[in-house]
């Protein structure tokens, strides 16, 4: 091994197999996580992103929701039929 040396076609068959090993070792990890799916959903929000106004005041009004969430009243809250 002292005066061994290398062809680059060497080095350029070992960089994919080292880089196949590291995505295998990533995606093992972590179960769930699709990596090409998160870059395809990236380049598609950077493609496809539009000019997004700030929100304005009188857009609060707007953003309230106008069914309350809870509904129950005191008069609702006896527990039992009176």
């Amino acid at each position: 091994m002292q005066k061994v040396s290398f062809s680059w076609v060497f080095f350029a068959g070992a960089l994919p197999v080292f880089i196949s090993f590291f995505i295998v070792t990533l995606l093992c990890h972590y179960n769930n996580w699709d990596p090409v799916m998160v870059g395809m959903r990236r380049i598609f929000a950077f493609v496809c992103r539009k000019h997004r106004p700030a929100r304005t005041s009188e857009d609060t009004e707007q953003a309230r929701s106008l069914i309350p969430l809870h509904t129950i009243g005191p008069e609702e809250d006896s527990g039992g039929p009176s």
